[in-house]
């Protein structure tokens, strides 16, 4: 699996957001990201995030991680912002500076997205280059049938 390692600076993100763990995502009836991404983009069209960044593609942001692999962590599904603001429906969050691995894929979504976390949970299994930092990790859509995945990693 390829990895590249990259720098990123921090960036806010504003969308909606739900508390989940992975075993309720791993359960269709309990899983909540799906969801999620339906009423983000309902909510984007009936109400614009503010200072939404034009031409910029759609962002899933996993932070405030309880504990690491198997604790809840929220989930924001939005678009980046210039500058957060006051929002009843949407929750700023911002991905941190710092290191991170970029993981590709590309086919049908969701099935591509999914394909691909349970590749990066297999390389961090059997990895001993790379800790996670478990501070934000982050999902960008480029495409209709692009994802890129970034892992948040420790120097």
């Amino acid at each position: 699996m390829n990895a590249k390692k990259v720098q990123i600076k921090s960036k806010i993100i504003m969308g909606v957001q739900e508390r989940t763990s992975n075993a309720l995502e791993s359960d269709f009836e309990s899983a909540k990201i799906p969801s999620l991404w339906r009423e983000y983009f309902q909510s984007a069209i009936l109400d614009p995030i503010p200072n939404e960044v034009e031409n910029r593609p759609p962002y899933a942001i996993y932070s405030n991680f309880k504990s690491k692999k198997d604790g809840e962590y929220d989930v924001t599904v939005g678009a980046e912002v210039s500058k957060a603001s006051k929002s009843a429906q949407y929750k700023a969050v911002t991905i941190e500076d710092g290191s991170y691995l970029r993981f590709d894929a590309q086919g049908q979504m969701p099935m591509a997205t999914a394909n691909l976390w349970a590749k990066i949970w297999k390389f961090f299994e059997t990895n001993t280059q790379y800790n996670r930092s478990f501070k934000t990790d982050f999902e960008i859509y480029p495409g209709e049938d692009e994802v890129s995945i970034y892992i948040g990693i420790n120097e």
